[in-house]
């Protein structure tokens, strides 16, 4: 099944009048800010040299975002993943 496609909304530049404005434009410009968000998470997570704090931070979103979607299974699955993540960085600063 494809995905509909956005309308045209109209022109986005800086010099768009106030009354030109839409809903629907200003719902498709916070939703591509968002988007821009997503993305930059994304590439720090594909990063090869991911730090253990940015793991953690994405957990804590993921989790927020589980309360959210009130999906109390993932929520726990994602606290044991950083039970196990902080538990092996213990281990591993023993050695």
């Amino acid at each position: 099944m494809s995905t509909p496609k956005s309308p045209y909304l109209g022109p986005s530049s800086a010099w768009d009048e106030d009354e030109d404005t839409t809903y629907n434009h200003v719902r498709r410009q916070v939703a591509d800010f968002l988007q821009g968000r997503l993305r930059e998470r994304l590439l720090h997570l594909n990063s090869m040299d991911i730090t253990t704090e940015h793991v953690l931070v994405e957990l804590r979103r993921q989790m927020a975002e589980c309360a959210v979607d009130g999906n109390l299974m993932l929520a726990s699955e994602i606290s044991e993943s950083i039970w196990n993540l902080l538990q092996y960085k213990e281990s591993d600063s023993k050695i």
